[in-house]
């Protein structure tokens, strides 16, 4: 019996130095890493229009009937380039009636003139007296004051004609045209726009709930340029419910043409710092203990990382911590069955 129970401690000894030595000599276990990345913050993209900073609206300064248009929209215009022009036959007809009328008080006022000398003569040989004479005199201002009135109508009356032809007041490109032949406007009523040049901006309009961020980004003809926010309106569009945002282009692309479709990229805004968080699977994410870690290879071992979620999705978890980097690897799948300083190897 002492024999029977020596040869058994003698077997259970050996089985447990074969098994140590075999867990100590067995190969690394296969695992799947995945590279850190720094966190790029949510964005969402809409549709934008290249449009100037700087318009004029330009009008007519008398009501009439639009005759001719000289201009198309995109086109550039030269300082004092004719652009548009109104019916001239009723400010001509004006301005006829108004040359009669000072030609007619000429003619008053030369009559005036001869009554009051004659007048003169009169009350020199005792004909009148000085009330008589007095009345030839005041018949002479009220001809000169009838004659300056008739003057004044046909300056306006030249005037009125000459802004029959609407003319660029300053160079620049037509951004918007509103009057087309046949159309009758009023004095000071916009029938173009000119853009006067300088920085050029991006037109979004962005649904009510969503915010506009200072910044943000546009892709104009494959290449893409920095926006910087300039004004977001306060008043929303009761058809669209939507709300006008400018934003300011640092730099003004190479080509392009006022009212240009683009795409922008807006940041869509979080509530944690981006500028220390870092993306990873979501499949690396150890939830096992009192706090969320991931695990490193060191040394051809597993170890442990402590890490703070900050935001998960189906795909990928935002984390910070103060062990990890950008760039480094990490263990991405089969974390569950990873214990510390478990021999691992990685694999792609």
């Amino acid at each position: 019996m002492k024999k029977l129970f020596s040869v058994f401690a003698a077997s259970i000894l050996l089985v447990g130095c074969s098994s140590e030595e075999t867990t100590k000599d067995s190969p690394p276990t296969p695992v799947s890493v995945a590279q850190i990345e720094d966190y790029r913050p949510p964005a969402a993209t809409y549709t934008a229009t290249l449009t100037p900073r700087f318009r004029t609206p330009v009008a007519f300064r008398v009501a009439g009937r639009v005759d001719q248009r000289h201009i198309e929209v995109g086109e550039q215009v030269k300082q004092g380039q004719l652009l548009a022009s109104l019916d001239p036959a009723d400010f001509g007809q004006r301005l006829q009636a108004a040359e009669a009328s000072r030609v007619a008080a000429q003619e008053v006022v030369k009559k005036a003139t001869n009554d009051l000398e004659r007048g003169k003569s009169l009350f020199r040989t005792g004909a009148i007296n000085d009330e008589q004479l007095e009345r030839y005199q005041v018949a002479l201002e009220e001809a000169q004051s009838g004659q300056q009135q008739a003057s004044s109508e046909l300056k306006q009356a030249e005037n009125a004609l000459s802004y029959t032809r609407l003319e660029a007041p300053l160079a620049g490109t037509v951004v918007s045209v509103e009057a087309a032949p046949g159309l009758v406007v009023n004095p000071a009523q916009p029938v173009l726009q000119l853009a006067q040049g300088g920085p050029l901006q991006a037109t979004i309009d962005l649904p009510g709930k969503v915010s506009a961020p200072g910044t943000a980004s546009i892709k104009v003809d494959g290449k893409s340029y920095e926006l910087e926010l300039f004004s977001a309106s306060n008043t929303l569009d009761p058809q669209s419910f939507t709300r006008r945002v400018r934003y300011n282009l640092n730099t003004e692309p190479e080509h392009f043409a006022f009212g240009q479709l683009a795409e922008a990229t807006l940041p869509i805004a979080t509530d944690f710092s981006a500028e220390s968080a870092l993306t990873i699977p979501v499949t690396a994410i150890d939830e096992r203990g009192q706090q969320a870690h991931v695990w490193v290879i060191q040394e051809g071992k597993a170890t442990v990382a402590p890490v703070t979620v900050l935001d998960v999705t189906t795909q990928t978890a935002t984390i910070t911590s103060e062990q990890l980097s950008a760039g480094e690897q990490i263990i991405s799948h089969g974390i569950n069955r990873l214990t510390e300083g478990q021999k691992v190897r990685a694999v792609q």
